[in-house]
């Protein structure tokens, strides 16, 4: 008799790779000009990697997981195209700035009226007084690989903060034999506050080797997000200039 264990996965399979081939096609021009590197043959790879990372992922389960589960999507998504592109001999500052662009067009590509409910979800009053709420009560809270605790706002600086004691993506990337390019996988938050409304500030990370990452968030506020890591650093200035 065989016996055959379902394996946990918190989304459709068929439907997130069809997203991922949509992420992957905004890279291959670049990758083809950049590398000559022939995007089928690109697509293949990363897709094949995609699928070996997603296979021995730890998710969490239960709803509170939920948006912390897409973000290591994310991560397998860049990670898969780092592992292919590491190969080849691209650097983890060349890949990222090809991830970040990507990403970028992607989150062009949302609806307004989707991005406008993403920021509502995200920041609003309910949320703010949660968790200051908690972080009064000096609460720390476990999603899958995830450990965060709330740190209070108010006044000037910022509406709310969470601490990120312990990152799933980190150790998914150094599982992975890619912690060097942890620190840039960090700066996805870039994007996703600037297309979301986040009003996201930080200024350190567990992957820079931090004891903590400081996300902090002002409604209203722009992203203004930098990194203990010099060479991510320097990339995120030379975005900020093109950009």
């Amino acid at each position: 008799m065989i016996c055959r264990t379902k394996v946990y996965l918190p989304f459709n399979e068929k439907k997130r790779f069809r997203a991922f081939n949509r992420l992957i096609s905004f890279m291959e021009p670049a990758v083809e000009i950049q590398y000559g590197y022939e995007g089928k043959v690109f697509r293949q790879e990363v897709r094949a990697k995609f699928g070996k990372i997603l296979s021995g992922m730890r998710w969490g389960k239960g709803i509170g997981c939920r948006i912390f589960n897409k973000f290591l999507i994310m991560t397998a998504e860049q990670l898969s195209v780092y592992k292919v592109l590491k190969k080849h001999g691209q650097s983890p500052g060349e890949v990222w700035v090809l991830c970040h662009k990507a990403l970028q067009r992607r989150c062009k590509g949302i609806p307004s009226w989707k991005r406008s409910l993403y920021k509502a979800c995200m920041i609003n009053r309910l949320t703010e007084m949660v968790i200051n709420k908690r972080a009064r009560h000096g609460i720390k809270d476990r999603f899958g690989d995830f450990i965060i605790e709330y740190v209070e706002g108010g006044g000037d600086e910022f509406d709310f903060g969470i601490n990120y004691l312990r990152c799933a993506n980190l150790h998914l990337a150094t599982q992975e034999g890619c912690r060097e390019f942890a620190p840039y996988i960090c700066m996805t938050n870039i994007v996703l506050s600037d297309s979301f409304g986040w009003g996201l500030q930080r200024t350190q990370t567990l992957a820079d080797g931090c004891s903590y990452c400081d996300f902090r968030f002002k409604k209203g506020a722009p992203t203004r997000v930098s990194s203990k890591t010099p060479q991510v650093q320097q990339i995120i200035e030379q975005l900020d200039k093109v950009e």
